[in-house]
């Protein structure tokens, strides 16, 4: 891999919404769904292990079924130092690439990692401990 960014999706597919406070300038990506709130706080807990509070420390963006989304104006707009994507491919989010799922790697100055499902996750053992194994290596 080089060091630059590759994104092929529209430069204005850029999300309308986000929530939290971005203290730690981390961006959170998953899919918008009915049981966001039930995510959310498996979110919390799967963050806190790692002395990240979900709702100061990160950005959460909800991509619904069918938008459009780069990911690469976001992050030249919100300048995060780790981009966690839950529940897409990076060519879903824009990005021309294939990495494994659950490994992190530094892309154009920035800490990626693509994970399952958060639906996929919370009650699967070794997915669970394939996303631990990620985020130690992400943040430790």
């Amino acid at each position: 891999m080089t060091d630059e960014l590759i994104f092929v999706a529209a430069e204005n597919a850029m999300p309308k919404s986000f929530s939290g406070g971005f203290a730690a300038q981390v961006l959170v990506v998953l899919p918008a769904s009915e049981n966001v709130e039930a995510e959310k706080i498996f979110l919390k807990k799967v963050f806190s292990a790692v002395q990240i509070d979900f709702d100061r420390d990160a950005l959460c963006l909800e991509i619904s079924a069918g938008e459009i989304f780069s990911i690469s104006k976001t992050v030249r707009e919100k300048l995060p130092e780790k981009v966690l994507v839950f529940g897409f491919s990076p060519p879903e989010v824009g990005m021309a690439l294939q990495v494994p799922m659950y490994q992190s790697f530094l892309w154009g100055g920035v800490s990626f990692l693509f994970s399952e499902n958060l639906n996929l996750l919370e009650n699967d053992r070794d997915r669970k401990t394939k996303l631990w194994a990620g985020l130690k290596a992400m943040f430790f």
